[in-house]
């Protein structure tokens, strides 16, 4: 019998220790050592040109055939010129930052090209000469047709030479070739293609637009259409349809008139005229009824 006020010491839980048995002791978790970058062993460098200084020194020693070069404190410039183009068929800007740009025909690539992307964009992770390389081997993309060409593409011109000797009345006096491109075409392509995906896309929405447009014409215009947002062949189509449509409606009630009259009977025009009485008073009646 327990006694108010005093502790319990018979019957008590018996721990593990007490019955022989051990607790597994928790594993201590091995402390994991700070992430450090590792120093680049001697003659090892991580980049392809460390500085614009540098780069422009080895840029000057290389043999490009048909390249331009101008190099500023700031800038160096690659262009390669072409018979019979006026503007250079490549150009390529680098920063003090050997960050790059790529024009062809003075249209700049979009910034989700390959060429950008494999490189960063930067002449720190590509020497020059590879860069210069991988350009050389894209294709120009031809674009869109001129019959595809709206308001979300661009005509992109390319000026010419004039040659005095070609030159005659029908000859135009400011001669260049034309492109009819998206605004976001990559204009640089690899492979066989003729046209970037864009451009493609472009030009197959533009198609598909216009099949919808010519189906569209081929259907009459509704009675009410406003007339001045609608096509002429359209209207025209309309009254051809209202034509054809009264022109049946009038043989089916000649059609009619000749069913009847061998059946009629001839009455009086007093019976006549108290025929139209009784229907009209009938009549009357009815819509009162109602």
């Amino acid at each position: 019998m327990l006694v108010r006020g005093a502790l319990p010491s018979q019957n008590l839980p018996v721990r593990d220790s007490d019955a022989g048995f051990e607790k597994p002791k928790k594993v201590e978790r091995v402390a994991r050592s700070v992430v450090q970058d590792q120093p680049f062993a001697s003659g090892e460098n991580k980049f392809c040109y460390k500085n614009l200084k540098e780069l422009s020194t080895r840029v000057q020693k290389l043999v490009l055939k048909d390249w331009s070069l101008t190099v500023t404190d700031s800038q160096v410039r690659l262009r390669k010129l072409e018979v019979p183009y006026v503007i250079p068929t490549l150009d390529i800007e680098i920063d003090d930052s050997l960050g790059f740009t790529v024009r062809v025909f003075g249209w700049f690539l979009c910034e989700n090209h390959s060429i950008y992307k494999s490189t960063w964009r930067s002449l720190r992770n590509i020497t020059v000469s590879n860069l210069i390389k991988e350009i050389e081997q894209l294709a120009l993309c031809i674009g869109h047709t001129e019959s595809a060409f709206s308001g979300d593409c661009l005509r992109h011109v390319l000026p010419m030479e004039i040659d005095s000797f070609d030159q005659n009345e029908f000859s135009s006096p400011f001669p260049s070739k034309e492109y009819y491109r998206a605004k976001d075409c990559e204009i640089l392509i690899l492979g066989s293609k003729h046209n970037c995906n864009i451009c493609v896309e472009k030009e197959f929405n533009k198609q598909q637009a216009m099949k919808r447009r010519q189906a569209r014409q081929l259907v009459p215009a509704k009675p009410k259409a406003p007339v001045s947002l609608t096509s002429p062949q359209r209207i025209k189509l309309a009254l051809q349809t209202q034509r054809l449509q009264c022109k049946q409606l009038q043989s089916e009630i000649k059609q009619m008139k000749l069913e009847i009259e061998p059946q009629s009977i001839g009455v009086t025009q007093d019976l006549s005229h108290d025929l139209l009485s009784i229907i009209s008073t009938s009549g009357e009646y009815n819509l009162n009824k109602r």
